[in-house]
């Protein structure tokens, strides 16, 4: 009936009020006035008087204010309307992101979830609503979750890595970032979390191919030193020996002196070489751009593929990350050299911002680059290479595009 109401004119709304006073007035004057027609005729004039004075003086006044209140209404309704849309957007952002999203309060209740976190852990959302945080953290995660919340409530944000216990038992390995959020004087924590469970296994990758590497590095540094200067070093002990026994003549002498002095150079020379495949000579003389000249120069004389490398604004920065950068850049070429059937290739460095910028690009076959990483035959070089960039916090990006070629970047903050 209200509804009904609000829908009439805003005229008619007006009217009827004032005809349906009319008539309990004059019904009031009838059955108080135990039918006198004159004192009857007299107070229905009266009230007429009285009633149609009234509506002229408060009809305007009314009216505006039913049309007021009629505008209100519409802007209510419409403000109602705006308000279950983003209610209904930020719903659907919320339940769309492929996060896990909790909110909790100070006593670690679970007041909300999105849905991606109960596809994750298993549980109904109405589950998770009757659980704390700590019912889904594992048994060496749950001491930390009060430390953790401490630090919220102290710096406003924290983030940090635990494990989640899914319905089913599995462990899962998530990195928490937590924000303090306040409501009417009441205090919650919003937690996204982020399953880093591919990000543990490219770090474990990462780590053993870092061992490998530097294994495989004592295991050539040790081939160098045994087959060329041992031997070196054991021809001039015998040729000392011989000088020390006495039982040659004075010519014999002579050859042997000139025999261990050449001996002696070439020692000199392959240490200078296993020193150089150390720290490359030319890039501790003139620096990293010239080194990276140097060698693209090396391979251009070949005819076989034509690199073009080009530095913009480079200036010098930390020797350790000079030498990473030198040594990924040669693995680059020769995985290029090897593999990829490239017919150019093009290398940019550049250092912007306080960071060091490397781009490598060649026109090869390109590769499958999950097969690549999984195979320890063929992937060591990849593996060598991200190790090493990883090993000073950079940041590597590696086109995943079969057949078309290959391009990597590679970002590393020159302040360390």
């Amino acid at each position: 009936m209200k509804n009904y109401f609000l829908r009439l004119p805003v005229k008619l709304r007006l009217y009827l009020p004032l005809l349906a006073s009319i008539i309990i007035s004059i019904a009031i004057v009838i059955l108080s006035s135990k039918l006198n027609f004159n004192l009857l005729i007299i107070s229905f004039i009266i009230i007429l008087i009285f009633s149609v004075t009234v509506f002229f003086i408060t009809e305007e006044s009314i009216d505006r204010f039913l049309k007021q209140i009629d505008v209100s209404n519409k802007r209510l309704s419409s403000a109602r309307e705006a308000l279950k849309e983003s209610e209904n957007r930020f719903r659907l952002l919320f339940n769309s992101t492929t996060d896990d999203i909790f909110l909790i309060d100070c006593e670690l209740n679970i007041i909300e979830v999105n849905r991606q976190a109960c596809d994750t852990l298993g549980y109904s959302r109405d589950e998770l609503l009757s659980m704390k945080i700590t019912d889904i953290k594992s048994p060496q995660m749950k001491e930390t979750i009060y430390k953790n919340r401490d630090e919220v409530l102290k710096t406003g944000k924290f983030t940090y890595e635990t494990e989640h216990i899914t319905k089913d038992g599995s462990v899962i390995p998530v990195e928490m970032n937590s924000r303090l959020l306040e409501n009417n004087n009441i205090k919650y924590i919003m937690i996204v979390a982020r399953n880093i469970s591919e990000r543990k296994k490219l770090e474990r990758k990462i780590l053993s191919a870092v061992i490998q590497a530097e294994e495989k590095e004592r295991e050539r540094l040790s081939k160098d030193l045994h087959d060329g200067l041992g031997p070196l070093l054991s021809a001039i002990k015998i040729y000392l020996n011989e000088l020390v026994s006495g039982e040659i003549d004075e010519k014999e002498k002579n050859d042997i002196n000139k025999y261990s002095i050449e001996l002696i150079d070439e020692a000199i020379l392959t240490t200078r070489v296993v020193s150089n495949n150390l720290m490359p000579r030319v890039m501790s003389n003139y620096g990293l751009v010239k080194a990276i000249e140097s060698f693209c120069k090396k391979i251009n004389l070949t005819n076989k593929t034509i690199i073009n490398f080009n530095s913009v604004n480079y200036t010098s920065v930390d020797q350790t990350i000079e030498l990473i950068i030198y040594r990924v850049v040669n693995e680059l070429l020769n995985n290029t050299i090897k593999h990829a059937s490239a017919q150019h290739v093009n290398i940019q460095l550049e250092v912007k911002e306080k960071e060091m910028i490397l781009t490598y690009e060649d026109d090869g076959i390109g590769f499958d680059f999950e097969k690549m990483l999984d195979d320890p035959r063929i992937g060591m070089g990849l593996k060598n290479i991200i190790s090493r960039v990883k090993s000073v916090d950079g940041i590597i990006t590696i086109c995943k595009e079969i057949k078309k070629g290959f391009r990597v970047t590679i970002r590393i903050k020159t302040e360390m």
